[in-house]
């Protein structure tokens, strides 16, 4: 068994649709909102994107950027590290279910769990959309082409039909796909080269070192697979062991060695190293150091200047405060959004 150490479990309102992780931050879509939860050392944000049913979300390595698809509009919108948006790709489709991006950019969307639709990396993308925009702009014609599509839809650059299927990633030259029951690896073509039974398999990410982690919903597990034979090499996590139930979307940073789990309404960030468990631990511990002297600073703040300070119990009133104040920042499960 392949050993995890637990780094931190992050407690949202609603349930977990995607989770990832950049530099730092963790990046988190729920059901029901059109906000972006954004999670870092000194803060926790908002990034609001009108209309938006997020249905996942990734990171775009090849331009350090998060990216979220979205269900509402029909497209796919880029997150900077100053937290600006920008519209990326603009699928003008319905029934998105997910999408993976390899670690040059190439992007898989799943549509009507069974069309899989390959683009080239997102930077080509955005370019030749913008030439398109810029023509459109120009012209008056009418929005919409006799097939009924819009005139500013970004045609995949190839469709690959299959059974059943509810995320991929490519895997080059081939792909990983799994449909809740099975996973598979095939060819660019449909054609299935292998194929476990078996493994419920819902969500795939992959390694640093090429290795699948797939989460099972239906058994409660994270588990790694060989990326070539697709035989279970490790069982991760449980819910017996670990308290993961019905794990939904996993991620595992390149740039490190987290591992994010989105399950329920929690997101569990784990390490496979014990040095970037530390790490992380570190950071955090100072974080929340500062928060409650922050928090003990504006409640000194607020009893001093109200009547209740000349009154003989404010001290004892101001101790009680900040007591319960340092044992909320010291929880190992933060209340987020």
């Amino acid at each position: 068994m392949i050993p995890l150490h637990f780094v931190e479990r992050l407690k949202l309102r609603r349930p977990v649709v995607g989770v990832t992780y950049l530099l730092g931050k963790v990046y988190v879509v729920i059901e029901k909102s059109a906000d972006v939860l954004i999670s870092d050392d000194h803060c926790c944000k908002k990034v609001p994107i009108c209309g938006m049913i997020p249905v996942d979300i990734a990171v775009n390595y090849s331009e350090v950027s998060v990216n979220v698809l979205d269900d509402g509009n029909g497209c796919i919108w880029s997150i900077c590290q100053d937290h600006t948006v920008e519209k990326v790709v603009d699928l003008a489709r319905r029934n998105l279910l997910s999408m993976s991006l390899t670690p040059d950019g190439r992007l898989t969307v799943i549509q009507n769990n069974s069309d899989i639709l390959l683009y080239e990396e997102i930077r080509e993308v955005r370019n030749e959309q913008e030439t398109k925009e810029r023509k459109s702009a120009e012209s008056e014609k009418a929005a919409e082409d006799k097939d009924g599509k819009t005139k500013d839809e970004q045609e995949p650059n190839k469709v690959v039909r299959f059974e059943k299927v509810v995320h991929a990633v490519q895997v080059a030259p081939e792909m990983v796909v799994c449909d809740g029951t099975k996973i598979a690896r095939i060819t660019s073509e449909g054609e299935v080269l292998r194929e476990t039974e078996g493994t419920g398999c819902t969500y795939i990410t992959v390694d640093r070192n090429g290795n699948i982690i797939v989460c099972n919903q239906s058994d409660n597990q994270v588990f790694m697979l060989d990326s070539k034979t697709l035989e279970r090499k490790s069982t991760l996590l449980t819910l017996d062991r670990d308290g993961i139930e019905s794990p939904r979307h996993v991620h595992c940073g390149l740039e490190n060695s987290l591992l994010l789990v989105g399950w329920r309404n929690f997101v569990d960030i784990f390490s496979f190293t014990e040095d970037t468990a530390r790490g992380y631990l570190s950071a955090a511990e100072q974080e929340a150091r500062d928060k409650r002297t922050h928090k003990v600073t504006n409640l000194e703040t607020d009893v001093t200047q109200s009547e209740a300070y000349e009154q003989t119990c404010a001290v004892c009133s101001l101790h009680h405060q900040e007591t319960s104040v340092a044992t909320l920042a010291n929880g190992m499960t933060l209340l987020l959004f």
